[in-house]
């Protein structure tokens, strides 16, 4: 998984190395976030019980706008899901690490639209999103089993962001967001998805 994390990052470098050759006074319809969060998990699992768990996340995201308040987002989410439970009398413990691809249609409104700054705004996000499944890490006292690449599904994810724009390129914002899986992922008979999950977000937001 960090593996993953590091070739997220350098092909995002790249990326910004590319917009950012272009020309200063040419306004850019291309942004980039970086998005850091926390949140919770209820988690459903062939065997188990619901789990609820932790479900955190760093988030490298691309977006373009389409019109004066609209715009598409997507990139990677790097998601971690963690939890403890009881099997056969016996405590253990739960990790799943997926690699999340989402396409979300964004509308934002401003707070001060009559002031040329629109220091703040609000950001609301919605579409679906795809959870590949990476690694899932199964711990015993006694065991600790390990499985790779089980497989794909699909969920929809919402976000709700409050903006503070920090200066003509730049903003950072805290808001919340909501996923609910609406496939599951089948490996082996066994068949999981994330039930549902809300987490808190914060991050930085910049134009190229």
């Amino acid at each position: 998984m960090k593996k993953l994390v590091l070739v997220g990052i350098g092909l995002f470098g790249m990326i910004c190395s590319s917009f950012a050759q272009e020309k200063e006074s040419e306004k850019s319809k291309w942004s980039y976030t970086l998005q850091p969060r926390l949140g919770l998990a209820k988690y459903e699992q062939s065997g188990l019980v619901t789990l609820n768990g932790t479900f955190n996340a760093f988030d490298v995201f691309l977006t373009r706008k389409i019109a004066k308040n609209l715009d598409l987002t997507s990139g990677v989410m790097f998601s971690t899901f963690d939890a403890n439970y009881t099997l056969a009398g016996e405590s253990a413990r739960l990790q799943n690490d997926y690699v999340q691809i989402p396409l979300l249609l964004g509308g934002r409104i401003s707070f001060d639209e009559k002031s040329d700054q629109n220091l703040i705004s609000m950001r609301v996000s919605a579409g679906p999103v795809a959870s590949f499944l990476a690694r899932q890490e199964n711990q015993t006292t006694a065991v600790k089993a390990k499985d790779e690449n089980l497989g794909w599904n699909f969920g929809i994810l919402t976000q709700l962001t409050v903006d503070f724009r920090i200066s003509n390129r730049s903003a950072v914002y805290f808001g919340l967001q909501g996923q609910s899986d609406f496939t599951r992922i089948e490996d082996n008979g066994s068949e999981n998805k994330i039930q549902q999950a809300s987490s808190i977000l914060f991050g930085y937001r910049g134009t190229f």
